[in-house]
């Protein structure tokens, strides 16, 4: 999903300044010598985020004597010298760390959206903070319904800081793993918890990427030729009831606090059954319940569009020039030259295609 807006702090400052002007009117904001400051006093849902109480916190330590209360915070700052500044009709300064959040989002959000995220770092004082002055200029409550904390990341089992040297660049990252490993590395996890990168866990989640998409690849391209089922024996559908199963508990999994890790738990395991019972089996019902469960992952995912959408000139050709292989396989096998048909299955398994022979029927998938 792109970014329809990217907003800057630099280009809203007159929307900033109506915010604060909104808050002084309504009494919720009064000036000070130094800033313009936010009276928590007046707003009641204080620490309803994160718990903390207001007694218990003091911001802008060194202008204590310039506010009504310790834990009252900055809205704009007055001019200072060597410091960025705005002539405007607060006066001349700069806008405070919290209120520029939320002028910006709710400018484009509109008074209450649905989610707000950011890092668990952030919840206290800065989400905090947002929460309250949003709330007493448009008297809604609450401003955000779901709030969404990200966990830290950690380098083999230490928190990625500018002060240890352990960063690494997302571009940096992104161009040694790739778009699709890196959105399925981080999507393995739930959001809440931290990443630790390392080479091993990269390397499980690209294998277990590679055994996916194969699966994928192979159910889209046999669908098509399978005949609509018409009748399930009882083992059938026990099979079909068990994909709904899996497909249900995946759905749950994200439901349940966007819990991407249990859902790509769900995802392997259903993919291994996937494997045992339904390639091979000829059956459209089982393939087109897997292949609608594999759909609706790959929405959530934001992976294998272009297995199901894109390139498919490109997978229908790959698609007839494997059935004319097969073709001519099977006819060297009616013959009995064997060598020549086991030569043509070993020079397509090192390209990553499997032939799998099934009496007098041969099918290939994606390895």
């Amino acid at each position: 999903m792109p970014f329809y807006i990217n907003p800057k702090v630099t280009t809203h400052i007159n929307d900033i300044v109506d915010f604060i002007e909104d808050l002084i009117n309504k009494g919720y904001a009064y000036k000070g010598k130094y800033s313009i400051y936010y009276d928590i006093d007046k707003y009641p849902y204080y620490g309803q985020l994160s718990g903390t109480k207001k007694e218990q916190w003091e911001q802008e330590t060194e202008f204590l004597e310039d506010k009504k209360h310790p834990y009252d915070f900055a809205l704009w700052k007055f001019k200072k010298e060597g410091e960025p500044y705005w002539n405007t009709e607060i006066g001349e300064g700069r806008p405070g760390w919290h209120i520029e959040c939320s002028t910006m989002s709710s400018k484009y959000l509109g008074p209450q959206f649905d989610i707000h995220s950011g890092g668990q770092d952030l919840i206290f004082p800065h989400h905090e903070n947002e929460i309250a002055q949003s709330e007493a200029r448009f008297n809604t409550h609450p401003w955000v319904k779901y709030w969404l904390h990200f966990g830290f990341i950690k380098i083999k089992g230490e928190k990625m800081s500018k002060s240890l040297g352990n960063i690494i660049p997302a571009k940096e990252f992104l161009d040694k793993y790739g778009e699709d490993i890196t959105r399925f590395y981080i999507g393995s996890y739930h959001y809440r918890e931290p990443i630790d990168i390392n080479e091993e866990s990269i390397n499980q989640t690209k294998e277990n990427y590679r055994y996916i998409s194969s699966t994928i690849k192979t159910i889209v391209n046999e669908i098509n030729s399978l005949d609509r089922t018409f009748y399930l024996d009882d083992n059938k559908i026990k099979i079909w009831k068990e994909l709904l199963n899996y497909e249900r508990e995946f759905i749950n999994s994200i439901r349940d606090d966007f819990n991407t890790r249990e859902a790509t738990k769900i995802l392997l395991e259903a993919t291994n059954y996937i494997n045992k019972n339904v390639i091979g089996s000829e059956t459209f019902t089982l393939y087109f319940t897997s292949y609608n469960f594999y759909n609706i992952a790959s929405r959530i995912y934001g992976l294998w569009d272009d297995i199901f959408y894109g390139k498919e000139y490109k997978e229908n050709l790959t698609n007839i020039l494997l059935n004319i292989i097969i073709d001519i396989r099977n006819e060297l096998r009616k013959n009995k030259n064997y060598e020549l048909s086991d030569k043509i299955r070993e020079e397509l398994r090192k390209i990553g295609i499997d032939l799998l022979d099934q009496g007098n029927k041969t099918i290939y998938r994606f390895i």
